[in-house]
């Protein structure tokens, strides 16, 4: 059996996030980040009838943007 290395390395996240992991980000609602993709603040993905993402790059660039220095 192997052993374990005691590694936390976790994998960042992937290359889309759902909407409630945008909102938990950026620390706002849900409604505001549907909202935001609405009025095209944020660019999101289509992946089926139901199914949303948000491109995780694009959201943090613009979280940093958001950052006061």
């Amino acid at each position: 059996m192997a052993e374990s290395t005691g590694s936390t390395d976790q994998p960042g996240p992937g290359p889309f996030l759902t909407v409630k992991e945008a909102a938990s980000l950026l620390g706002v609602s849900t409604r505001t980040v549907y909202g935001w993709i609405r009025d095209g603040r944020i660019p999101s993905v289509r992946l089926g009838p139901k199914l949303l993402r948000v491109p995780t790059e694009q959201l943090m660039e613009l979280a940093r943007s958001q950052q006061t220095p």
